[in-house]
């Protein structure tokens, strides 16, 4: 058995060693050991949990997202699985959520698509507030829809799962058959991800990497989303914080009215909307 004492010295071992924090380092002892770290407690801990805390400890010190080490992730008001199947949702996609929710909020039964799923945060948090709900969550990597078929058996919901190419996909629709169109597409140009790659290596680079310069999914999915909506229906996107007036322009020029930048928390260029009217 150890102490709390034994414990704070390993904190503070890995925090001058690695990016590890405080908070993470709580984070990973209630994950594995199923209690507040509290270090002024007399009681010791088993044994049986060092190395476990150890190995999560050195995952996190190499770099690897404290999101992945613990395996689930909140979500708005769900628990999500996470891994390196997917991206790990950020905040500025829980905002993205919400604004989608929104939009649909008087629809009685509305019909969803959230294009380029990952792990399907945004279709699954959809469904858990609309009960009466159509929604596809598309995603193109198998992997990917593996985790979101995990996701969605443990919230019990109702989605439908597709592994397929987004493009293909809407093809495939009726036309003036979509209420909204949601999508955190990938928008990174390959130079700005390489640029970038030791912070984001341990996720998949097919969910950050689009060409024609981030913008590739915007110029190839919009036209067809506005055939496929219906009237009165939206386009929501997610976008890179210096793409806005290319991606509104891409909206106007396929028809979409009332288009608008939206910023996210930290007053950034992050979302697009349009309306078919």
């Amino acid at each position: 058995m150890i102490t709390y004492q034994d414990l704070v010295n390993l904190e503070s071992e890995y925090i001058q060693s690695s990016l590890l924090t405080h908070h993470e380092f709580k984070l990973l002892f209630f994950h594995i050991v199923g209690k507040d770290f509290n270090p002024v407690d007399a009681e010791r801990i088993d044994d049986q949990f060092v190395p476990i805390l150890i190995s999560a400890l050195e995952r996190r010190k190499n770099g690897e997202p404290i999101q992945y080490v613990i395996g689930s992730w909140p979500f708005l008001d769900l628990n999500l699985f996470v891994d390196n199947r997917a991206l790990i949702p950020r905040p500025e996609t829980e905002l993205l959520a919400l604004k989608a929710e929104k939009l649909i909020n008087k629809i009685e039964k509305p019909i969803v698509c959230d294009l380029c799923s990952g792990n399907g945060a945004i279709a699954l948090y959809l469904d858990s507030k609309f009960s009466s709900s159509q929604i596809d969550a598309i995603e193109i990597s198998a992997a990917a829809c593996d985790l979101i078929q995990k996701n969605k058996k443990y919230l019990n919901s109702k989605i439908n799962v597709i592994n397929n190419d987004v493009i293909d996909y809407l093809a495939s629709l009726p036309d003036n058959s979509i209420d909204l169109f949601v999508s955190n597409p990938p928008y990174v140009c390959e130079a700005d991800y390489y640029s970038n790659y030791s912070e984001l290596k341990y996720e998949p680079s097919l969910a950050f990497i689009a060409n024609e310069n981030g913008l590739f999914f915007y110029y190839h999915m919009t036209p067809i989303c506005y055939k496929k909506q219906n009237y009165d229906g939206y386009l929501l996107y997610e976008i890179g914080e210096d793409q806005g007036s290319e991606v509104k322009n891409i909206l106007v020029e396929s028809g979409y009215s009332y288009v608008e930048i939206l910023k996210d928390y930290n007053q950034l260029d992050r979302y697009v909307i349009g309306k078919k009217i």
